[in-house]
């Protein structure tokens, strides 16, 4: 027996049909967005070259670089090796400045390393710019070649740069040979003795970097000393506002600075100085700077220099007076002279003129 063709569930087939239709309609919408979306991911922008990182053109060929002196990033007992442009000169150079938060000088770093020297190959020289954890330079402390640490990032100005990787070729007298290298491609290039691209296709392998300040005006007298609070190096917290009604000497220093070191063997733990110590570095490093130094005083510990940028006290040794109200009531005082001329170190200057005249 036939039965007649039920009207609802014709309705409901076709309303079904046309859902599976819509259905397709916007998958087939949302792959083509997708397939657009990533040709636009990928494709290179030849069309506009001056959006990539490194706009500015880098020091011209021929010229003659100025001296530097930077730590090695290393130590080499208690803190690293200063070396000097001037004292690498006479021999081929590849200058070459990295940053720990560009992936390309990492990955740049990881090639080096591996790589076998090559006689003849300029010797590399490479600047890790910027402050970070002791963890993040781990890539660069196998590297061939003098590796030194720039904290302050000034060898991105001294090479005209606002990226890395970058580098030059310096011939035996300071001048760069050619143009400034851009990315990982070029510079082991010139690592292997081989004459590098003349040019770098778009997008070059590069990481903008951010420029140190030109210059930073540091506080002095009659100033309101920032607040802060920092951890001490022995537990627990010390804090700037808590010291109201305290006249105190507040001292800049740095596990890494040579010059810190022997101002902190000088001062040992000379009295009547109310002297708290703001360091960088890790917990070991300072542990073990106290400890050859004998200095009896609280260490607190920055991580990168944050509160010697709110004093704009960027150079080790710098101390500063506060006096009972909080006021800078001198200062800064920068270098070894300077610090032990403060009231409480006529001990220690004594001992250093004393020194001087054997």
């Amino acid at each position: 027996m036939l039965h007649a063709p039920d009207p609802l569930a014709g309705m409901l087939a076709i309303l079904l049909a046309l859902a599976l239709a819509a259905l397709a309609l916007v998958g087939a919408l949302c792959y083509r967005l997708l397939v657009e979306r990533g040709r636009l991911l990928l494709s290179e922008p030849d069309e506009e070259p001056a959006a990539w990182p490194l706009a500015a053109p880098g020091l011209a060929a021929g010229s003659y670089l100025s001296d530097f002196a930077l730590p090695t990033l290393g130590e080499a007992e208690r803190y690293g090796k200063l070396v000097t442009l001037s004292g690498l000169a006479g021999q081929p150079l590849l200058l070459v400045v990295l940053h720990p938060d560009c992936l390309y000088s990492r990955a740049f770093a990881r090639e080096l390393a591996a790589m076998p020297p090559k006689p003849g190959a300029p010797l590399v020289v490479a600047i890790v710019a910027g402050e970070e954890d002791r963890d993040a330079f781990t890539p660069f402390a196998a590297l061939p070649g003098v590796v030194l640490h720039d904290p302050a990032a000034q060898s991105l100005r001294l090479t005209l740069t606002t990226a890395t990787p970058v580098g030059y070729l310096v011939d035996r007298q300071r001048r760069t040979v050619g143009a400034m290298l851009r990315g990982p491609k070029a510079l082991l290039s010139a690592a292997r003795g081989i004459a590098p691209p003349e040019s770098d296709a778009a997008p070059v392998a590069l990481t903008a970097i951010e420029p140190p300040p030109l210059a930073v005006t540091p506080l002095g007298p009659g100033d309101a000393a920032p607040a802060f609070t920092l951890p001490i190096l022995d537990g627990g917290d010390w804090s700037l506002a808590e010291q109201r009604g305290t006249t105190i000497t507040l001292l800049f220093s740095d596990p890494t600075c040579p010059p810190c070191i022997d101002l902190l063997e000088q001062m040992g733990n000379a009295p009547g100085q109310n002297l708290v110590i703001v360091s960088r570095g890790d917990r070991a490093e300072n542990e073990a700077l106290i400890a050859a130094t004998g200095v009896d005083a609280p260490v607190l510990l920055q991580r990168r220099r944050e509160v010697a940028r709110l004093f704009g006290a960027l150079e080790t040794p710098a101390a500063y007076i506060i006096d009972e109200g909080g006021r800078i009531a001198a200062g800064p005082m920068v270098g070894i002279e300077a610090i032990l001329a403060l009231p409480g170190n006529h001990g220690a200057r004594e001992r250093v003129i004393s020194r001087s005249e054997v």
